[in-house]
């Protein structure tokens, strides 16, 4: 079990870029922690069996706080495959047109699903929900998931979600009012 020392010695050993440095230049791993409430993420710079002694450190601190990694949870994967962190999906990837690679933050699958289970159970064909509290409820869903997800390079999955709740909307208004397609046109044409 590493002692408080060493636990302060892990935590603040690449506080500083220099330190990181300093840290390949004589072939050792270098780490940045990234953390939010409960959830944390560990990027190392080194080898798997570098990975696998930090994972291990990793351990014996949470065990002196009475915590454990969840093995479920807990996995290694290089940057380039990716990982998902709190609903977004993190990738290193080479930049379209460049040589250049860059870190992009998507949105992952997951929340994606989410959101749609949540449009879809407000749209139901048997829903005899009141429109007013149906389009309030579902714009406020809309603007904190979107809000949530403003950092993520998410312009097409934003699209592709306008896109399924517009079609939701319009077609649980059609089968509540036994319309077509065409009447409903007809209510929104432009006026010139």
């Amino acid at each position: 079990m590493l002692d408080d020392f060493a636990a302060e010695q892990w935590t603040t050993a690449m506080a500083t870029r220099q330190d990181r440095e300093r840290r390949r230049r004589r072939g050792l791993p270098t780490w940045r922690l990234v953390r939010y409430a409960d959830d944390f993420v560990v990027m190392v710079h080194g080898t798997r069996e570098h990975v696998e002694a930090l994972r291990e450190q990793v351990s014996e601190v949470l065990a002196g706080m009475g915590l454990t990694l969840s093995p479920a949870k807990t996995q290694i994967v290089h940057f380039a495959d990716g990982f998902n962190f709190l609903g977004f999906r993190i990738v290193w990837m080479q930049k379209r047109g460049t040589a250049k690679w860059h870190v992009y933050t998507f949105i992952a699958d997951k929340p994606v699903e989410s959101l749609k289970r949540k449009i879809r159970a407000l749209t139901h064909q048997l829903s005899h929900l009141d429109y007013k509290i149906a389009l309030i409820r579902i714009n406020q869903i809309l603007r904190g998931w979107a809000n949530y997800f403003k950092h993520a390079v998410g312009e097409h999955t934003q699209s592709r979600l306008h896109t399924f709740v517009w079609w939701r909307v319009i077609r649980w208004v059609m089968h509540r009012h036994r319309t077509t397609w065409r009447a409903i046109q007809r209510c929104v044409k432009p006026r010139v």
